[in-house]
This record gives C-alpha cells, sequence and structure tokens, in this order.
C-alpha cells in the first residue's frame, strides 16, 4: 500500500539480472552445432567458440560462435578449416583460436588459427615442417 505515493517501477535490464543468479538456464539451441563427442571451447571474454569432435557420422569439422548477452549461436566458416577432428586441443591467444592435433582414425599433427574478424572466417592452416 502506498498511501497516496506515487510508486515508480524502474526499467531493469535483464542480463544484469541474470548475471546475479546461481543456477543455470537453458541456452538457445538455434544454429547450435550438432550434438558431440570430444569437441574443444574456448571462451573469448565475449563469446564461446565451439569446434570439431565427433557425432554421429564422423569427424566433425564445424563449429559455432555462443553470444551469451544475445543468446544466439553463429556458425564458423568452414572455408580453411582444418580436417574433422576429436580428441584435440585448442587455445584463445587473446585475438584467435588455435586448434592442434587429435585424432581422426589417425594421430594428427596439424592444425588451425580461427579469427572471426579477419573476413569472418579466414583460417590459416598450420602444418608440421
Amino acid at each position: 500500500m502506498s498511501y497516496g505515493r506515487v510508486e515508480r517501477k524502474l526499467p531493469c535490464d535483464r542480463r544484469a539480472l541474470r548475471s546475479n543468479r546461481d543456477g543455470w538456464e537453458l541456452t538457445t539451441t538455434v544454429n547450435a552445432p550438432s550434438g558431440r563427442y570430444g569437441p574443444t571451447a574456448v571462451s573469448t571474454g565475449s563469446e564461446m567458440i565451439v569446434w570439431g569432435g565427433s557425432d554421429t557420422v564422423g569427424y566433425t569439422a564445424t563449429g559455432a560462435r555462443y553470444n551469451a548477452t544475445n543468446d544466439v549461436w553463429i556458425s564458423t566458416s568452414m572455408m580453411g578449416a582444418p580436417m574433422g577432428r576429436y580428441g584435440h586441443t585448442a587455445v584463445w591467444t587473446g585475438h584467435e583460436m588455435i586448434v592442434w592435433g587429435g585424432t581422426n582414425t589417425y594421430l594428427l599433427s596439424t592444425g588451425a588459427r580461427y579469427n572471426q574478424r579477419v573476413t569472418r572466417g579466414h583460417r590459416q592452416l598450420l602444418r608440421t615442417a
């Protein structure tokens, strides 16, 4: 009861409320990568990049970036991506994701760098000498 006082509801930022809660919240599955075993994931600070692994068809050379602020998945380009694999290593350098090694029937000594800012999908293949 306000007894004549005008109460105002202030607009709130749903993201701020979400970040203060302790619990799980489902993410969208629209454009999410297929279910898979053994992918890698790195955090860029604003997005999570998931790549590779193995699904019911075989070894995947696909991935996606997830933006939690907007709850959206964006597929990574397959142009220049390394061959599909699982059990590989991935690191975030501060500006690109580097994928190395793993297996797809054979042990792999190849990898690639992914940088979503360079023409949105340019990758440089890394190989052993």
